[in-house]
């Protein structure tokens, strides 16, 4: 329980000992297992752009031992490899209009906000479906 608490950063008395790392360590196993700057440990995604650049970098020979290290999914890892974007960067499906036309609408607003013609909720809904009634025909 001891040694878990101490790699898992749960250690919080100070009395409990500290693990010392073997000297053949790889680089990559001491940061992950040394203690963290901030008490905030590291989200997926920051664990899972480290292990990209580790292998981009050939500081690890394999995607398997790079996402062991970091402790991301082997499968998530060659997929964002392999060029798939984070669910966070990616459009949700069941949108109507294209990010184009939604972009085209929030710059009709905001020009027309800044000459003091605020568009009204209603308008500006009748001008998206002036955009998909002229994209569907």
């Amino acid at each position: 329980a001891l040694y878990f608490n101490v790699i898992n950063h749960r250690a919080t008395n100070t009395t409990e000992r500290r693990i010392f790392l073997h000297p053949t360590t790889s680089f990559f196993q001491r940061v992950i297992l040394s203690p963290p700057l901030s008490k905030m440990p590291l989200s997926q995604e920051n664990r899972i752009q480290m292990a990209i650049a580790a292998y981009k970098n050939q500081k690890v020979k394999s995607i398997l031992k790079a996402a062991e290290i970091f402790g991301v999914p082997e499968a998530t890892l060659r997929a964002r490899l392999k060029g798939r974007q984070p669910r966070a960067e990616t459009r949700a499906n069941g949108h109507r209009l294209k990010a184009i036309e939604e972009e085209t609408l929030i710059q009709r607003l905001l020009e027309a906000d800044k000459r003091g013609f605020p568009i009204r909720p209603e308008f500006l809904r009748s001008m998206a479906q002036i955009l998909l009634r002229e994209r569907l025909q």
